[in-house]
């Protein structure tokens, strides 16, 4: 290959700064000051005629160019995660969807992406800070992670060791851990796995009780329609019961059912002889006191008679009359006593009847209201049965029309898997079919691809003969313009001896 060197160095050379230069010229180096003699360097003062300019430097050099443009690319990489892109040729017919394997795998090998990845898989190409590495992969060993929370590194050791990573995949640094080359993606998997695992247990949970609660709900309602069931029963019986109808006609004759009747007729005794009793005790105090009289008029006779005269026999006599008079004196007595020893006992029992007709009322009164409060609770749990009847029938309606869509909906998905079998089997047919077409077409483009090599070669052969003639083409212009000049020369050379 010829190169043409004229103006090379005029074309190439490198210029200097002028501030550069004007340090050069202000130097001690003597040489130097005599190269740069003829230079103007950088002038001290701003021009008159423009006060208002800028002062320029020099041209920019090749070095601070590149310079520049290396800055500008460090920047933009260091701002971005770089991803290398290979374009690839997929075919040589540019036939869109056409795929040429050899072609294709020629293409990687041959720029480097096959060697590229057999460097990155026997490296150690993703890594992680351990507090990012434990804040994604905690949920694989949370008790091991939980006791080690200083020590990063042994609580990623120990998770690693958990999911039984082989240790030729990974390396535990400082303050990161390394993977080989697609290790990430399988601990993505393991985390995935786990998760589900986790959302999976806690779904179960959560229908698990929601189905205990609907089965408890399902069971207290039948337990209820079982109740209402026996009320019911019971009632109809007992309105058609014979006994029944016997009771409610003794009823209102007992004395069960006459409980203020008996009690108003007691404490009306019991007021009555409370009020009589006084008018006894009276009675019986002014009995007490003629029967004192009578025994100290008795005493006074006996020691008259003690002491007595001639009237001994009227003393006897007035004495025989005034014991009877005490004898009757003391039946009186005897007889009030005993009327109000009998209005005691009477009282007394009055007392014990009332004491036990008002603990009878107090029973009776308690059955009452146990009998209306569980008449009230009966009446509402009936209401609230009534209720859940009514919604257990429009569930059983709703359940219905969705058991009638069910149906429609499988005749459908029946009518659409048959029609889907037939459109598979005719696919399956197509895909025999372009099977097929897919062996001669493979067999034609083999056939092509050797026409091609063949091709290849004929065009190879031809580039070589054509760059052949090219440099024999550019030798014989260079020639031709040799002569051109040599001829220019002559002509002038011939023009001056003229």
């Amino acid at each position: 290959v010829s190169y043409n060197l004229t103006g090379w160095l005029e074309k190439n050379k490198d210029p200097l700064n002028d501030t550069i230069v004007e340090m050069i010229k202000n130097g001690s180096n003597s040489l130097m000051i005599a190269c740069f003699a003829d230079h103007p360097g950088q002038p001290l003062e701003a021009s008159k005629d423009a006060p208002d300019r800028k002062k320029k430097g020099g041209g920019k050099t090749v070095s601070s160019y590149f310079k520049g443009q290396l800055d500008d690319l460090m920047t933009t990489l260091y701002k971005t995660e770089p991803h290398f892109i290979r374009c690839v040729v997929p075919n040589t017919h540019k036939q869109p969807g056409g795929v040429e394997s050899g072609l294709v795998m020629h293409q990687y090998q041959c720029n480097g992406v096959l060697a590229g990845i057999a460097i990155c898989r026997a490296g150690f190409p993703n890594k992680m800070t351990y507090p990012e590495f434990k804040a994604r992969y905690n949920i694989l060993a949370a008790k091991l992670v939980a006791k080690d929370k200083k020590t990063n590194k042994a609580a990623a050791s120990g998770l690693l060791e958990v999911i039984k990573l082989d240790k030729e995949k990974y390396r535990c640094g400082h303050t990161k851990v390394f993977f080989r080359a697609g290790i990430l993606g399988f601990m993505e998997e393991v985390r995935e796995d786990r998760i589900g695992s986790v959302l999976a247990w806690l779904q179960a949970g959560a229908r698990g009780k929601s189905s205990r609660m609907n089965f408890k709900k399902l069971q207290d309602q039948k337990l209820s329609l079982y109740c209402c069931q026996r009320a019911l029963r019971n009632r109809k019986i007992a309105t058609t019961w014979r006994w029944m109808e016997i009771w409610m006609a003794i009823k209102p004759n007992l004395k069960c059912t006459q409980f203020s009747k008996y009690k108003a007729d007691f404490e009306n005794k019991i007021a009555l002889a409370e009020a009589n009793i006084g008018k006894a005790i009276d009675d019986r105090a002014n009995v007490q006191k003629v029967h004192d009289t009578l025994v100290a008029s008795k005493t006074e006779v006996q020691m008259a008679l003690d002491g007595g005269g001639s009237a001994v026999q009227d003393i006897i006599d007035k004495t025989k009359r005034v014991e009877n008079m005490a004898e009757d004196v003391d039946k009186q007595v005897n007889d009030v006593e005993k009327r109000v020893k009998g209005e005691i006992q009477q009282k007394q029992s009055l007392e014990q009847q009332m004491n036990k007709v008002n603990s009878q009322v107090a029973q009776i009164q308690g059955e009452v209201s146990s009998l209306e409060s569980s008449l009230v609770t009966a009446e509402q749990e009936r209401a609230v049965k009534d209720d859940q009847i009514q919604t257990l029938r429009e569930e059983i309606a709703h359940q219905s029309d969705m058991i009638a869509k069910l149906v429609k909906e499988k005749k459908s998905v029946g009518d659409g898997k048959q029609k889907s079998e037939e459109e598979i089997q005719a696919m399956e047919d197509k895909c025999n079919h372009l099977s097929k077409v897919k062996g001669k077409l493979e067999q034609a483009l083999d056939e092509a691809e050797d026409a091609l090599e063949r091709e290849k070669k004929v065009k190879n052969d031809v580039e070589k003969t054509k760059r052949k003639i090219e440099g024999d083409l550019k030798l014989t212009q260079e020639a031709v313009g040799d002569l051109e000049r040599a001829k220019t020369e002559l002509n002038q050379t011939v023009a001056r001896k003229e």
